[in-house]
């Protein structure tokens, strides 16, 4: 299945997350990672998460076996950072 998420954290931010929550909290191995990819394996399937950055920053996920944990991922990085939104819009009023 694949997803398409965005983000008001870095492309840093998100593959930090990424490899917290997929690799030390699910176990996944860290089987490729580049600048802006990385590709977990475990449990009979996969996970391979990209960015673009942009404003907001895009991340494409593409997995087999992991839809539930891609679904609280992408939860859990739509919410963080959501006072940069905020934040760029008080500055584009005051500016």
């Amino acid at each position: 299945m694949r997803y398409e998420a965005q983000t008001y954290m870095t492309p840093t931010e998100v593959m930090e997350e990424a490899i917290s929550f997929f690799g030390v909290e699910l176990g996944l191995e860290l089987h490729n990672q580049t600048p802006d990819t990385l590709h977990f394996v475990g449990g009979g399937g996969h996970v391979t998460l990209g960015t673009r950055d942009a404003n907001p920053v895009s991340v494409d996920i593409e997995t087999r076996e992991w839809d539930s944990p891609v679904e609280e991922f992408i939860g859990r990085i739509a919410r963080k950072r959501w006072w940069r939104r905020f934040w760029n819009g008080v500055k584009e009023e005051l500016g």
